[in-house]
């Protein structure tokens, strides 16, 4: 009688630690599964905040165009390195074609949005016409410069739309009169594009105080003068 009541108090035991350690083996678990959506849920507090202060494109300023496609569109790739190439080459090719007769409104004619946001290293900032960027570049670098070779790389910004294009710019300062100043400048164009393939913005940067290049300006514009007071 005593050996059953030893048994069954050794089962007990072990029952007992047997449901213990279930029981706090399930308290881990919970506490796992508490810990992992807490995380969850944090995450989606900053993934929300974080898609409330985006600086959205026009497209999406709109709230109600904010679906998850177009979110997830935005955040991933909006254009793609082949088209950056392709838009970065056709721009660049116009560009570089309207030096040798001061033609960039022609050469570029239907590059440009209706309004684009300049910067540029010379001081032609804010938002410009077509036609205001033409005018001005007509009576500056168009008329000082006769031809350019710009060795570029094109760099994409796949979820800014930005399509950079930068390298050794070398370019022949001679105010069309035939007396070569060839000047090597770093060049970069950043450049975004709207929906229709235009571009919306040009931001311009190089070396604008280049000693050389300063120096080819120089004598070019007194040249120039020189070449008005005798006419």
């Amino acid at each position: 009688m005593d050996r059953s009541n030893d048994n069954y108090s050794l089962n007990m035991q072990i029952l007992y630690l047997s449901f213990s350690a279930y029981c706090n083996y399930i308290n881990d678990c919970l506490g796992l599964l508490l810990n992992c959506l807490n995380q969850a849920l944090m995450k989606k507090v900053l993934v929300h905040a974080r898609l409330c202060t985006l600086n959205w494109p026009e497209k999406f300023r709109d709230r109600s165009s904010r679906s998850l496609s177009h979110i997830v569109e935005h955040l991933v790739m909006t254009i793609t390195h082949e088209q950056a190439k392709e838009l970065g080459d056709k721009f660049y090719s116009a560009f570089a074609a309207g030096f040798s007769s001061n033609s960039h409104a022609k050469t570029m004619r239907g590059l440009l949005a209706s309004k684009v946001d300049m910067d540029w290293s010379d001081g032609l900032k804010g938002t410009k016409t077509p036609t205001e960027i033409f005018d001005q570049f007509s009576t500056t670098w168009g008329m000082m410069v006769s031809d350019i070779m710009f060795d570029h790389t094109v760099i994409t910004d796949t979820t800014n739309e930005r399509v950079s294009l930068f390298g050794m710019n070398t370019h022949n300062i001679d105010g069309k009169m035939d007396k070569a100043h060839l000047v090597q400048n770093r060049l970069c164009f950043v450049l975004g594009f709207d929906d229709d393939g235009k571009c919306s913005s040009w931001r311009a940067y190089w070396d604008n105080a280049h000693p050389q290049m300063l120096n080819a300006i120089g004598h070019v514009t007194e040249a120039m003068k020189a070449r008005e007071f005798v006419k």
